[in-house]
C-alpha cells in the first residue's frame, strides 16, 4: 500500500507527491535497502550527464513555447499527448534530444497511467 492508501504492485511501490501544476508520482520504495536498488545517480545521471543536460535545455525551451513565462518551469501535460507520433517525427527529423524528450514523456505518461487506472 502507498502512502495514499492505494493499492500499489510489488515491483512499483508507489508514493504519491502531488504537487502543483502537475501530479509527481515516484516509484522509490520506502524501505532503504529496496532503494539502493535504484541507482539514479550511478546509473542514469553519471553515465550520460551530456545527455540528461541537452534534455534539460529542451525541457527549457519546451516550457517557454508552450508555458506562460509568468509561471515556473512545469510540464503541461495536456498540451501534447501524441508522445508516439512525436517521438518518430523527431526521430525521422534525427533530432534526438527531443526524440528523448519524448520517450522520457511517453514513458512517465504510461507510468502514471497504470497507477491511477482504478
Amino acid at each position: 500500500m502507498d502512502t495514499t492508501g492505494k493499492e500499489t504492485s510489488s515491483l512499483y511501490p508507489i508514493m504519491i507527491l502531488r504537487s502543483t501544476p502537475q501530479y509527481k508520482i515516484r516509484i522509490l520504495p520506502e524501505d532503504s535497502d529496496e532503494r539502493k536498488k535504484w541507482p539514479i545517480y550511478s546509473g542514469v545521471l553519471s553515465p550520460f550527464p551530456n545527455a540528461i543536460a541537452a534534455i534539460a535545455h529542451q525541457s527549457y525551451f519546451g516550457n517557454e513555447k508552450h508555458c506562460d513565462e509568468s509561471e515556473p518551469m512545469h510540464w503541461e501535460f495536456d498540451k501534447s499527448n501524441d508522445h508516439h507520433d512525436c517521438l518518430m517525427r523527431h526521430l525521422l527529423e534525427e533530432d534526438y534530444v527531443a526524440v528523448a524528450w519524448r520517450a522520457l514523456a511517453l514513458l512517465e505518461t504510461k507510468m502514471q497511467e497504470k497507477h491511477y487506472e482504478t
